[in-house]
């Protein structure tokens, strides 16, 4: 993956169907602080968006959180 495809901004929408949960859980993940967004301001109102590179570390951490639990 290159620079360019780290830092695509996705929509909370596409994040959600890659992570196969709904836009509510993914904008909780980021409220809670859990997966990193960046707040994209435009004429009309703020969005959320998610660097791919948050999503893969977020990704990341969860593979490593179930390999945790799974030695407990």
């Amino acid at each position: 993956m290159d620079r360019a495809d780290e830092d695509a901004l996705l929509t909370v929408a596409e994040v959600a169907q890659d992570l196969g949960c709904s836009a509510s859980t993914v904008r909780n993940l980021i409220h809670g602080q859990q997966l990193r967004a960046v707040v994209r301001a435009n004429a009309v109102r703020p969005t959320l968006r998610v660097r791919r590179s948050d999503l893969e570390a977020y990704r990341r951490d969860r593979i490593l959180d179930s390999m945790v639990d799974d030695w407990e």
